[in-house]
């Protein structure tokens, strides 16, 4: 498999305005999929995108991103049975891939920007993770950071290869 590496803007979460949706803590979601959107679409603006979003409701409601992004001319569907191909197919189309992994007792998002033999390449806005356990470098830059397959084994396939949490963005006209 040939390297695929999405030149996607990272964003920490940590930053973020707090005025909607509360700590940055709990707003990873939002800035995963404010990463793929401003790739997308350039041009559009965190507050923007923030205030649109808080319009449909929270940052941990999928159906309120999927509105959102709608809004702003993106065709997307939040799913809970991804598969790698799934995942695979959007990367080759340089679509960035929001996913959900397993992390404490309610779950990280993370944007997959890119992949390689090893796996996949990850913008995660809150910092570097190690390995599957739930130990991060917090506020680090988590720019392509490689989960590897095995990882990835173990927080985004943990229940079966066609399990994943993620969005798929059927298109996005410019």
């Amino acid at each position: 498999m040939s390297e695929i590496r999405l030149n996607v803007p990272y964003e920490s979460q940590l930053d973020n305005n707090t005025d909607y949706f509360g700590a940055g803590f709990r707003q990873c979601n939002f800035t995963s999929h404010l990463m793929a959107v401003r790739f997308l679409k350039p041009g559009i603006r965190e507050s923007q995108f923030e205030r649109k979003w808080y319009e449909f409701g929270d940052t941990t409601d999928h159906v309120a991103g999927t509105k959102c992004l709608a809004f702003f001319g993106i065709d997307s569907e939040w799913r809970e049975n991804l598969s790698k191909r799934h995942i695979m197919d959007q990367l080759a189309q340089e679509i960035p891939v929001p996913l959900g992994v397993a992390y404490k007792s309610s779950g990280h998002i993370v944007l997959a920007i890119g992949c390689n033999d090893q796996g996949l390449l990850i913008h995660d806005p809150y910092g570097i993770r190690h390995s599957a356990h739930d130990s991060y470098d917090v506020g680090a830059n988590g720019a392509y950071d490689l989960y590897t397959w095995g990882i990835l084994d173990q927080v985004l396939f943990d229940i079966g290869q066609n399990s994943a949490w993620g969005r798929i963005i059927r298109k996005c006209p410019n």
